[in-house]
């Protein structure tokens, strides 16, 4: 079993990711996201926030940061 989840499956990536992402350990990631979200996040929610999101702010974080590759991002 452990094989199989941390070998084959690569499960060590998979947590260095979340931890990069969701627990700051990019924090330049977070900053930037939230600089170019900024003008976003002041309007109230609407139905299409999702898509505005990953539309706008994340697509021009992942361009500036370089993260155009990143495989956790698509």
């Amino acid at each position: 079993m452990w094989h199989f989840v941390v070998i084959q499956q690569n499960c060590i990536a998979d947590l260095t990711a979340a931890k990069d992402y969701f627990l700051l350990g990019k924090g330049e990631f977070f900053q930037t996201f939230i600089e170019e979200s900024r003008s976003l996040m002041m309007l109230s929610p609407q139905s299409t926030a999702e898509y505005d999101l990953n539309a706008g702010p994340l697509q021009q974080t992942t361009l500036k940061l370089q993260l155009d590759d990143d495989k956790f991002l698509k």
